[in-house]
Parts: C-alpha cells; sequence; structure tokens
C-alpha cells in the first residue's frame, strides 16, 4: 500500500509506554485485520510536530465497541522518524480515564452459562484474540447476547 513508502522496513510498535524494544509491526497482522472487520471510524485530535516525532489524540469507536456499548475510546499516538524520514516507531497509548466502562463482563458472565467453549475459544486465557475466524464469530454471538439480554442492536452505518 501506500502506505509502505512511510515507513522503516524494521518500525517498531509499543502499547501504553516506549519501553524496551517494542514489537515489529506488521500490517498485516490479526489485529489489522480484526480492526478491518470492525470498521473503525477515528476523529483526530490536532497534530503536534516535536523534533523528530509527531503525536495526535485519536477517538475510535468500531462495530465490536457498539456491540459491548462501549463510548469512543481517546487514544494518542506518537510516531517517531529516522534519518530518512521513514516512521521508526509508533506508540500506542490509551487517554481513556477509569469510568471508562463497557458491558463486556456483562457479556462474558451470561457466555460462560450459555456457550463456555465459545467464550474460551474467543477469549483464551481470558484475554481477546484477534486470530482466525474470531471477528465474525465474535460479532455472531453478540448479536445473540443483544437479543437473549433484550438490548437494542446497534444501527449499521
Amino acid at each position: 500500500s501506500r502506505y509502505m513508502t512511510l515507513v522503516s522496513p524494521d518500525m517498531r510498535v509499543w502499547y501504553e509506554e516506549k519501553k524496551g524494544e517494542g514489537s515489529k509491526w506488521n500490517p498485516k497482522s490479526a489485529w489489522a485485520k480484526w480492526d478491518e472487520y470492525f470498521k473503525p471510524v477515528k476523529t483526530f485530535g490536532e497534530f503536534k510536530q516535536d523534533s523528530n516525532a509527531v503525536s495526535v489524540v485519536v477517538t475510535e469507536t468500531n462495530n465490536f465497541f457498539k456491540l459491548i456499548d462501549r463510548k469512543p475510546a481517546p487514544v494518542q499516538l506518537t510516531w517517531w522518524f529516522n534519518k530518512e524520514q521513514k516512521i521508526e516507531g509508533c506508540l500506542v497509548k490509551s487517554m481513556a480515564d477509569s469510568t471508562h466502562t463497557d458491558r463486556l463482563i456483562e457479556f462474558a458472565e451470561w457466555a460462560k452459562k450459555n456457550n463456555s467453549a465459545e467464550l474460551e475459544y474467543l477469549m483464551p486465557g481470558g484475554n481477546i484474540s484477534p486470530d482466525g475466524d474470531r471477528p465474525q464469530r465474535w460479532e455472531k454471538i453478540l448479536m445473540e447476547w443483544r437479543r437473549n439480554a433484550d438490548l437494542q442492536l446497534p444501527a449499521e452505518k
């Protein structure tokens, strides 16, 4: 894609704090596919430049957030550039406060009683996994839970 010309071949990504060597950026990762499936909508704040870095606060929502009733979440993105002006690193830092709530726990309690095997598949070890067919399966079970709980189904955009 056109973005690949802007990125260093060894771009690294950090989450919450820039510590250690970070993870190698992979534009075809399972999380990238998850994002594509759940159709993110991002609102960008003002970009700020500081020496060899650019940062912005982005507020994002997506269809997964809508299914678990999570409000749009602000995230600060900071990119660092190398001497060739290619992005060599990115920090993704949550700006949400502790009152940031959703219905994921409520869903998980329902799923434990009604489809514990599917819940374990979707959240191995208690953590959301984006791998394989999980985005589609998340959507299916969350729609089932919402219907079962008499919750309004999110409007399609």
